[in-house]
């Protein structure tokens, strides 16, 4: 489908908060408010805005991330009942490539993580062939500066530091993962709070820095648009170059520090292969790359 610049600034400021109303955005793009709800509903039509998610930095509720890549023969369906029913998994996603299965799961230690992964392969039994666990150290965001200016959003992960959530917060969480634009209204119904207590506990929890952001997920296959998962080994020197390189590439949308064998991983956006090449390319000869792989993904199933 064929986007304009309202539709796309519209985007990335759904990207940058999916909570704020339709006159704050009509402010920022120039248009009314009706025109904005307008264009809101045919983005969700067209099924380029899939759903609205809320991010939360679980570093500072005492988790680590963890990415957990699998190979595995025959189908998905084992794995997907076990997803959708698992809160430690909050991504899941296909792909095309070394391996066709890429999960992100939450754990406060290696034994919680042990006991995800023992469910995984129970699961799945005889079908994986391959694995892989990534541990995940630091997250950079722009996918928002695709569409619109520069925003970076960084996730430090620091378990030391880490803060205990009430059963309120922790049902409020809940809610807001499932459907980021939820009602203050909608969500007290569900919580069994007041709408001046919600909204002073999601009020508490950003300040907390535990409530990273609200925002769209998008289905960049309607706008043409391919998913690329670049895993580097670069000199450590020149760390920091490259995530400013990141910072500023338009076709970079995230970037994460990684303990393991690759000391970063990039999601880029290409219309094709040989576009994804060139951005290969630019990145080996600005840097010093020891190694890398890459991945096309493919669905998005889950992501919380």
């Amino acid at each position: 489908m064929k986007i304009d610049i309202k539709d796309k600034r519209i985007l990335g400021e759904l990207l940058d908060n999916c909570r704020q109303s339709n006159k704050e955005i009509g402010k920022k793009v120039n248009l009314s408010r009706e025109a904005v709800a307008s264009r809101i509903r045919r983005l969700e039509k067209e099924g380029i805005i899939r759903s609205y998610i809320t991010e939360t930095n679980f570093a500072r509720i005492g988790f680590t991330s963890y990415a957990i890549l699998l190979k595995i023969s025959g189908g998905i369906s084992k794995i997907e009942k076990l997803i959708q029913q698992n809160r430690e998994i909050i991504s899941f996603q296909k792909s095309l490539g070394k391996y066709n299965i890429l999960l992100s799961i939450k754990a406060k230690n290696p034994f919680e993580l042990n006991n995800q992964i023992k469910k995984i392969r129970q699961t799945l039994i005889d079908q994986i062939q391959d694995f892989q666990i990534v541990i995940s150290i630091k997250n950079y965001d722009f996918q928002s500066s695709f569409f619109k200016e520069p925003l970076l959003t960084t996730t430090i992960k620091d378990v030391s530091n880490s803060i205990m959530l009430s059963e309120t917060e922790n049902n409020i969480l809940k809610e807001l993962s499932q459907n980021s634009k939820i009602s203050l209204v909608e969500l007290a119904t569900k919580t069994n709070l007041s709408a001046v207590t919600v909204a002073q506990k999601i009020k508490q929890l950003k300040s907390k820095d535990i409530l990273k952001i609200f925002r769209i997920l998008i289905d960049y296959k309607k706008l043409e648009l391919n998913r690329y998962s670049l895993a580097l080994n670069i000199k450590s020197i020149q760390e920091e170059k490259f995530i400013e390189f990141c910072k500023k590439h338009k076709q970079i949308i995230d970037v994460s520090e990684l303990l393991g064998k690759f000391n970063f991983t990039t999601e880029i956006l290409a219309k094709d292969n040989e576009t994804f090449r060139q951005v290969v390319d630019q990145i080996i000869k600005k840097f010093e790359v020891k190694d890398y792989e890459y991945l096309i993904l493919l669905e998005e199933i889950k992501k919380s």
